[in-house]
């Protein structure tokens, strides 16, 4: 009786892809002193390769979101650390491709050196890439970049009598004010898009202002406002006129 095998034979592109990895890892060995692990995403939000899913777990979201959210904003050869004191940075090596690059122990900076040899990489990593799919990444993203029409407005049912009577202390309607719980400090990162949004919670500025200052609509901010709203960042306050 065979033995059933443990690892299943990964399929060629994978193989590509585990072939070009293990030839960063080499290229990193000789620079840093500490383990760093590598995943491959596109312009459109799609992680192509994670080489360590365990230790990626906890910012998979954030790369998918960070790659297709700020993506247009690099150029070829740039890179960003979004968060601060963490080393998770993201190197744009072609039009449509990053190299992602993740190491838990280590001073903050130590991934850098690797901006000065991407170029090596660019065209292997746009070749297993091939045509851009933008119809992979998840449904609660893309809805970031999907134009839809706003909702209605929701009014506040009232008594046809009220209506009649309405007095000057008659609250008439509602409207949400979006409150930043903490500070927003060079400390603490997040993506460009966000941050605009943040900046305007403050209290005063309602959501439709928000959308007319950042060019945003209201889907794009509504859901952004609710992520951090999950995250305890921002609170909604309802001021009653």
């Amino acid at each position: 009786m065979s033995a059933t095998p443990i690892i299943e034979r990964l399929d060629e592109k994978e193989e590509r892809f585990l072939a070009l990895v293990r030839e960063i890892q080499a290229v990193l060995r000789e620079t840093l002193v500490t383990r760093a692990y590598v995943a491959i995403a596109d312009s459109v939000g799609t992680v192509h390769f994670v080489e360590s899913t365990s230790i990626f777990d906890q910012y998979l979201y954030f790369i998918r979101s960070y790659s297709k959210d700020n993506f247009a904003l690099l150029k070829k050869g740039d890179y960003s650390i979004p968060f601060g004191g963490v080393n998770l940075a993201f190197f744009k090596v072609s039009p449509k491709a990053l190299i992602i690059l993740y190491a838990p122990l280590g001073p903050v900076g130590q991934l850098l050196p690797f901006k000065n040899i991407i170029d090596k990489f660019a065209n292997r990593v746009d070749d297993l890439i091939g045509t851009l799919d933008y119809n992979r990444f998840s449904s609660e993203c893309s809805d970031f970049e999907t134009p839809a029409p706003l909702p209605p407005p929701q009014e506040i049912p009232t008594q046809p009598t009220e209506v009649i009577e309405l007095s000057p202390k008659t609250p008439q309607y509602t409207i949400r004010l979006p409150v930043l719980k903490m500070k927003l400090t060079d400390k603490v990162k997040f993506p460009l898009n966000d941050m605009q949004i943040l900046q305007l919670c403050d209290g005063t500025h309602t959501i439709e202002d928000i959308c007319k200052a950042t060019k945003f609509s209201q889907l794009k901010v509504d859901l952004v406002l609710r992520d951090y709203q999950k995250k305890n960042v921002i609170e909604l306050k309802r001021v009653v006129l």
